[in-house]
């Protein structure tokens, strides 16, 4: 009940608990728990609830209201949220990641000890509200992916963040498997490519030695001198 515009959906591995991501008229997109009989407040509510909203909220027998679990008071327009199940993310088990469509950050928040809300190391969104002059350092994990519209783990364990805008799908893999496939990439020419590049050393090998043999088998130009 008074949800008002939904992009993510996902399902927490551990509890079972549903989670969304809501967005605003033009303040404060939110991340919601959404336990069953969940009230979200539209269209009288977004974001924290002020005593005076809560005053007119409409009573629907059997629904509760509760407030989000995170909000933006700036438009981020949040799409995606997954959790991230994966043996190679271990680190991450006790986060949820949302994108959004404006920035094109990818931001994870760390859960509290029962999996129903976030902890913060920043003072600052102590109130679970980024307000527009402050940070979101904290919770930036990644940028760059423009207007995001999914978030999955793949059968290798690895993260892929679907990016609407750019048409593409990123992956995101630990820091050590980056070294390691780098390294790969940097000592390692594909077979495919050895051909061309044995024929292109032949070609090259070929025209030096007929230079040069075109060079020794030159005749010397002959001057004609004329008498007066």
């Amino acid at each position: 009940m008074g949800v008002r515009n939904s992009f993510g959906l996902t399902v927490d591995p551990v509890t079972g608990n549903l989670w969304d991501t809501e967005n605003g008229d033009d303040d404060f997109d939110e991340v919601n728990l959404v336990p069953p009989n969940f009230n979200s407040g539209w269209d009288v509510i977004m974001g924290p609830a002020t005593e005076s909203e809560l005053s007119r909220l409409p009573g629907y027998d059997g629904y509760v209201y509760s407030d989000p679990e995170f909000s933006w008071q700036q438009v981020v327009v949040p799409t995606a949220i997954s959790f991230i199940d994966s043996k190679l993310f271990e680190k991450y088990k006790n986060s949820v990641f949302v994108g959004d469509c404006i920035y094109g950050n990818l931001y994870k928040f760390e859960l509290n000890s029962d999996r129903t809300g976030f902890v913060f190391n920043d003072p600052a969104l102590a109130d679970n509200v980024v307000n527009t002059d402050e940070s979101m350092d904290e919770i930036v994990f990644g940028t760059g992916f423009r207007c995001t519209t999914d978030i999955e783990v793949g059968p290798d364990g690895l993260v892929y963040v679907v990016s609407h805008a750019d048409d593409s799908i990123y992956r995101i893999m630990p820091k050590t498997m980056m070294v390691d496939e780098v390294q790969d990439v940097d000592s390692t020419i594909p077979i495919q490519y050895l051909e061309y590049i044995t024929i292109a050393a032949l070609i090259i090998a070929v025209i030096i030695v007929f230079k040069k043999v075109r060079s020794k088998n030159a005749i010397p130009s002959q001057t004609k001198t004329t008498q007066p």
